[in-house]
């Protein structure tokens, strides 16, 4: 094999490479372009869902405390009795009583809230504020789909091996384009 045949293998992988990474952004970007309008519903179902769950988990904790309430107001006449003293605001004899505060009083009627839940669980991924802008704004997503055209254009246009050769039309013309635009902004001295 000569030097020659092994630079133009070179340089004809790298064109294909280039070509492959361009459809592959192009790609990536058009995807982002179609998912972006259901990324802001996706995101408020799903925070919608957590919201249901948390609130199903406090609804099963509230129902097995009034379960247990049930049976113990059934098979309990002790706590029956403690019950009425607490509503009728009673005291046995030789009981001393100490005033506190109303919100540290504890009714066993009334069940214990449960922890909040952490503010992370409902806080949307990194990407949904630039996909919803995506989705949002139409100047950015004219510009995104104007830069993936482009993308695929110059993938097709300029990322062949023919293109790059020094003899072809294509490089040629990229040459005098090139050479008329630093002409344009030399200075003469």
């Amino acid at each position: 094999m000569s030097r020659s045949d092994d630079n133009g293998s070179l340089g004809g992988s790298l064109v294909s490479v280039a070509f492959w990474l361009c459809l592959f952004l192009a790609a990536a970007m058009y995807a982002c372009a179609a998912v972006a309008p259901r990324a802001d519903e996706w995101s408020g179902l799903r925070r919608q869902s957590l919201e249901v769950r948390y609130q199903l988990v406090e609804l099963q904790r509230t129902n097995r405390h009034l379960e247990k309430l049930c049976d113990e107001l059934e098979h309990n006449p002790d706590f029956v009795a403690e019950l009425a003293r607490y509503d009728m605001d009673a005291t046995r004899a030789g009981d001393g009583r100490l005033s506190v505060d109303p919100s540290l009083g504890f009714d066993p009627r009334v069940p214990v809230a449960g922890p909040e839940p952490p503010a992370e669980l409902f806080a949307d991924p990194w990407y949904i504020p630039w996909l919803r802008r995506l989705a949002d704004d139409t100047t950015l997503r004219r510009r995104w789909l104007g830069t993936i055209t482009g993308l695929v254009f110059v993938a097709f246009t300029m990322l062949h091996e023919g293109f790059w050769s020094r003899s072809s039309r294509g490089m040629m013309a990229l040459g005098a384009g090139l050479n008329w635009l630093t002409a344009r902004y030399r200075r003469e001295a």
